[in-house]
């Protein structure tokens, strides 16, 4: 009957409920899993920390939310890519209102230019809020995705990839600096 923050882990499995309560709850620490939160009529939840969907030890899931998600600028939601037909997803049956970050976090993806991931979608965004922030964990450097968001949906969309010869040109870079600068070392001590 009252409100509750959690600042520790919700691990949901599959097939289970998190019953919320008639008041806002607030998510100060991970809330995670593949089962469902509900929170009963005209309760919210107030993402403060981490929501990402799957299990600690099984990382791809689906995480459902009864209820509106409102975001916090300090909140993050996680989803976790492993190939196009495997990846995290977030299924919000009321309302979203977003700030803060998305992190797409890898999970043994290779990423391809234009492939795009459906990982949320929600009844409404009132506000047409979104995302402030998108990065990525667990990828090469310049490996870029960008939030893509439709009138249910978000989606994660691959908007940059380096390519081999950028790595090739930036070892051969490097090599040459190396080479120079242990040159001029060898000319000083000598």
């Amino acid at each position: 009957s009252s409100g509750m923050t959690n600042n520790g882990l919700i691990n949901v499995a599959l097939d289970a409920t998190f019953r919320g309560n008639n008041a806002t709850f607030v998510n100060a620490g991970t809330f995670a899993g593949n089962g469902t939160f509900a929170t009963h009529v005209n309760g919210d939840i107030l993402n403060q920390g981490i929501v990402s969907p799957g299990l600690v030890a099984a990382p791809i899931g689906q995480l459902h939310i009864e209820g509106d998600l409102r975001q916090a600028t300090i909140g993050s939601v996680v989803f976790d890519l492993a190939t196009l037909a495997s990846f995290d997803q977030l299924a919000v049956s009321d309302d979203v209102f977003l700030t803060g970050s998305v992190i797409a976090r890898n999970a043994g993806y290779v990423p391809v230019v234009g492939e795009r991931f459906l990982v949320m979608t929600f009844d409404e965004r009132p506000l047409d809020t979104t995302f402030d922030l998108v990065t990525t964990q667990g990828f090469d450097a310049g490996i870029r995705f960008a939030a893509v968001y439709d009138t249910h949906s978000m989606s994660l969309v691959v908007v940059s990839v380096p390519e081999p010869e950028t790595y090739a040109m930036l070892l051969v870079g490097l090599g040459l600096l190396g080479f120079r600068f242990s040159r001029r070392s060898a000319r000083v001590a000598g």
